[in-house]
């Protein structure tokens, strides 16, 4: 069996491991799941990931099943890397001295493998803990042998994408100038080598195939390396750089392998090239423009002259949108006057903005084949967008400087366009652009969250609405050029926020009557409008539309959400979906008991069906939303509470227990933690569920955590006698989450939950324990995350226990621990902490060390206690009051699937208040303080202190109207 296997390096046990991994692929669902349990038990054994490579590595292994231990691997170094406790040290030390090599010469399915586990391991450790990578990736570019090149910069250019989304620091800009030290010169090397050997060989197609794919990963890697700031290497390189891509945006060739994707809408090699040299060009002229300006015109002449060569197909898509946004960033920037003359403004709006309006025949068929695609890209942007969404974005760069020229020139079009549609029927096309060109021109200002909020005074919107967009949506022939209906109903959510609230109620019935189109893409996008319209906001909390505004419609309206989810071709629409969690979210009680019902059965029989293979995983998270809103609105009354976990809870056991159903665990354990917190008590069904809770295959999961660890808090705090029969258990999670740099604070959670709820006597033998896990994890990898939760564990601890018996239990460790907690750890981060609460419960905290625990007032804990005191004030921030809050603008939108963990927002817990009984911290602070005045030693401390601190304590003396004793 798996737990006697050694990890050894030896033929019986890689044969051992391989038996297993082929096991994890059985038919048979009990031999799949307890392959991977006994999988499970070996992973944290000490060399179990070399072995892992060992196997890999052995081509006496058939390739399949070498590509099942790669892909584990892959899976186990994505999980695990950043824990402290599973993978050892050394053995991640011997993992990074064997992955580069191996990833080179195997062959190429495990190749990509490898190279996403490099990926993944750099990701955590590259530059500062793995020093080492880069010098030796640099020196396999040392050769001509370009299948050994490519695969380099593969890694190289996934490596780098990380400055991609780093903002400008010294410390980015550190780790950015130790990448160049290393990789600028060899890199530039390869780009110049490559160029010539494409002229070399411009008559071989295979081998520009190679060296083409060179140019595309060179060309990310320049983008990654110049995302951040400019680089003096590249500036002193431009003309090397620049020079080249000039000659690819430009480059002409008959080559099929150069100009063919893998379909025929996918961007072949070269198209693909192109539309990342633009990116590339379009960097330099957002950020670096002045550096750029004399390469600008030129740049410009080439992607004019590319636009005007490339054709209309779906696969040139990706380069016109790149393009496009080019000239955008060019409209909006400091060169802008390339474009002042009004001939050139026309010749832009006729010759490329309006071309890229129009509705093509692949747009026709992706609306009518591939719906969900084709909403995702135009209500989204998902991807690279559409030619359409680009076209708008540079009709909004010209018209930031030429507004008055632009909406002249395009008036004059729509008219013409208006013109077209209304002489022959079938130019319905036209009249579509016309309505697309009003949405471009007529937005001044627009949030996500609320649509249009500023218009455009020269573009007449409620006219153009009353004669143009209302007629067609109310016509009664609602099927009739869908497209054209499609855009009608976006231009109702992009002006949401500029209807009056007789237009909102004439709209709800247009939105129900397209819910029942045949069209999939209408009954998404009359979704969309309902479930925006819903969300826009007046103020925190406070939405324009609430229930009476939509009680008069809402059976209607549930009744056509729930008949739009039912599809022959779309079964799992979650724009869908978010409108019925919002609507019942809005309704709240005005949703009558026949409407909960049905809601109810339809959520049951949808979560049955996909529980075990959901295709559309933002559908499973809106039909959660749905069942989170029901339930904090039906469970007010607490005799609901039964009935909803008689339906549910078994339901939520079979997506716990049945192998491959885990998809929609995260979810399941916030609405059991959302149905016990509503209860107020751990009913009798939820105890046997918490000793499988606590196994390890449900902590494997990262995305798992969070969910899980508001379940066991939830199960702590209303049932903490059920929960000491698991407390090494559950000491045993803590222990997992705190090693991990990325889920260390959730272990504090529970840790907090612990100290509050559960007996004293039952976790007090584990104390020692506790801190030595802490105390480790803070000597191998000090963070702020981990030194902040650990400072706010501490406060709420002694908030319910009292300074004196955690002092007790931290020096129990170590004889004077303490002291070196408070000068290292808790004084030097108090001030950075931030967020209400936790300043609240480190204000509370500190204040109690100083005024309950007598040994600071002692000998060398005078210092501290001075120190302390000084953090305080600064925490304080004196006299200072809160910064007021500007005019609310809800920016963002409020109920959002996130592929890595989305939390439940109609399932949410607000966050604990530990000191709930405490009203205004600072008042507790002066009344503490007060209570010292007749001590010695506290007059003489507050008498060392620097000016502004004393200045800073009578301030908040001053709050409460109170004089300071000192």
């Amino acid at each position: 069996e798996a737990a006697h296997l050694e990890m050894d390096n030896t033929e019986q046990n890689r044969n051992g491991v391989v038996f297993l991994l082929e096991k994890t692929l059985d038919v048979d669902n009990n031999a799949r799941a307890r392959a991977e349990q006994e999988l499970l038990s070996i992973t944290g054994k000490p060399g179990f990931a070399v072995l892992l490579l060992a196997i890999i590595q052995d081509s006496n292994i058939t390739v399949d099943r070498r590509r099942s231990a790669a892909t584990f691997f892959k899976n186990y170094v994505r999980k695990h890397w950043d824990s402290t406790t599973t993978i050892q040290q050394e053995e991640k030390e011997r993992i990074k001295s064997i992955v580069p090599d191996l990833m080179l010469t195997v062959d190429l399915p495990l190749r990509r493998l490898m190279s996403a586990a490099l990926c993944e391991i750099s990701n955590q450790d590259f530059p500062d803990n793995w020093p080492t990578l880069l010098p030796s990736l640099v020196q396999r570019l040392q050769t001509q042998d370009y299948n050994q090149i490519n695969g380099v910069l593969k890694v190289c250019n996934s490596i780098f994408k990380r400055f991609r989304d780093q903002v400008n620091s010294n410390a980015v800009l550190a780790q950015l100038q130790t990448v160049l030290g290393v990789f600028a010169q060899p890199m530039l090397n390869v780009f110049k080598l490559t160029c010539q050997q494409i002229q070399a060989q411009a008559a071989n197609p295979n081998a520009l195939v190679v060296l083409f794919t060179s140019i595309r990963m060179l060309s990310g890697i320049f983008y990654s390396l110049n995302y951040v700031d400019l680089p003096e290497f590249f500036e002193d390189h431009m003309e090397d750089y620049f020079g080249g891509f000039k000659v690819f945006l430009s480059y002409e060739t008959q080559h099929a392998v150069l100009l063919e994707g893998k379909n025929e809408t996918s961007p072949g090699l070269l198209h693909r090239i192109q539309s990342s040299i633009l990116n590339n060009v379009n960097l330099y002229v957002e950020k670096y423009e002045d550096e750029f300006k004399n390469y600008l015109p030129h740049f410009v002449q080439d992607t004019w002259n590319l636009l005007m060569k490339t054709p209309v197909d779906a696969k040139f898509d990706t380069l016109v949108t790149s393009a496009l946004q080019f000239l955008t960033t060019i409209a909006m920037g400091v060169s802008h006057d390339l474009f002042k003359d009004e001939a050139t403004l026309s010749q832009i709006c006729e010759k490329i903005i309006a071309p890229n309006l129009k509705l093509r025949k692949s747009d026709k068929e992706e609306f009518e084949d591939e719906p969900m695609a084709y909403v995702r890209k135009d209500v989204e942007g998902s991807d690279s967008g559409t030619r359409r969404r680009s076209a708008y974005g540079l009709i909004k760069g010209l018209r930031k400087n030429y507004e008055s020229i632009v909406t002249r020139i395009f008036v004059s079009y729509i008219q013409t366009l208006l013109g077209e549609s209304g002489a022959d029927a079938k130019n319905w096309a036209s009249k579509d652009s016309a309505v697309c060109l009003v949405i471009a021109l007529a937005i001044r200002k627009a949030t996500q969250a609320k649509g249009v909020t500023e218009l455009n005074d020269s573009i007449p919107v409620k006219d153009f609405y009353k004669v143009q967009v209302l007629p067609e949506l109310s016509s009664n022939d609602f099927e009739k050029h869908p497209l054209l209906k499609a855009s009608c109903l976006t231009f109702l959510n992009t002006f949401r926020s500029q209807f009056d609230a007789e237009e909102f109620k004439a709209h709800l019935p247009i939105f129900v009557k397209f819910l029942g189109a045949e069209s999939v893409v209408l009954r998404s996008y009359a979704s969309i409008c309902i479930e925006r319209v819903l969300s826009i906001q007046t103020g925190p909390g406070q939405f324009k539309w609430g229930k009476q505004h939509i009680q008069p419609y809402l059976g209607p309206l549930l009744q056509g959400l729930f008949t739009a989810m039912e599809s022959k071709t779309t079964t799992e629409n979650h724009y869908v979906m978010k409108a019925i969690a919002r609507v019942i979210a809005v309704a709240q009680e005005d949703v009558p008991a026949q409407g909960f019902l049905f809601a109810i059965q339809c959520i049951s029989e949808k979560l049955a069906k996909l529980y075990k293979n959901p295709v559309n995983p933002e559908f499973g998270h809106y039909l959660f939303e749905a069942l989170a809103a029901i339930i904090s609105t039906m469970c007010k009354d607490k005799s609901n509470i039964d009935k909803m976990e008689g339906l549910f809870l078994p339901s939520f056991q079979r997506i716990l227990t049945e192998p491959d159903s885990d998809t929609f665990s995260p979810y399941v354990f916030q609405i059991m933690a959302q149905l016990i917190e509503l209860r107020g008590s751990l009913s009798g069904a939820y105890a046997p569920l918490l000793p499988e809770l606590v196994k390890a295959r449900f902590w494997e999961e990262n995305g798992n955590h969070p969910a899980l660890v508001r379940l066991i808090q939830a199960y702590i705090t209303y049932g903490p006698t059920v929960v000491v029969p698991q407390l090494v258990a559950i000491l045993g999670i803590f222990q997992r989450l705190v090693s991990s740099k990325r889920n260390d604070f959730l272990g504090f959670y529970l840790l907090e939950s612990i100290v509050t709820h559960v007996d004293k006597a039952a976790f007090s033998p584990y104390l020692v324990e506790i801190f030595k896990i802490i105390f480790t994890r803070i000597q191998g990898s000090k963070t702020v995350q981990l030194i902040k939760s650990f400072i706010i564990f501490l406060c709420v601890f002694v908030g319910k226990h009292g300074v004196q018996f955690v002092a007790e239990s931290v020096n129990k460790l170590q004889d004077g621990i303490l002291w070196m907690v408070l000068k290292s750890l808790w004084i030097p981060n108090l001030h950075g902490i931030s967020g209400k609460l936790e300043k609240k419960a480190a204000a509370i905290g500190s204040t109690k060390f100083l005024s309950e625990f007598p040994a600071l007032l002692n000998g060398e804990g005078c210092q501290i206690w001075a120190e302390l005191f000084q953090g305080l004030i600064k925490l304080f921030g004196g006299a200072e009051e809160s910064t007021p809050t500007a005019d609310y603008e809800d920016e963002v939108e409020d109920l959002v699937y996130n592929s890595g963990f989305s939390s439940l927002k109609y399932a949410a817990l607000p966050q604990t208040d530990y000191f709930a009984s405490v009203a205004d911290e600072k008042a507790f602070f002066v009344s503490a303080i007060q209570g010292l005045a007749s001590n010695s030693s506290v007059p003489r401390l507050v008498g060392g202190l620097a000016p502004e601190y004393q200045q800073g304590l009578r301030a908040i003396f001053g709050l409460y109207n109170q004089a300071c004793p000192f």
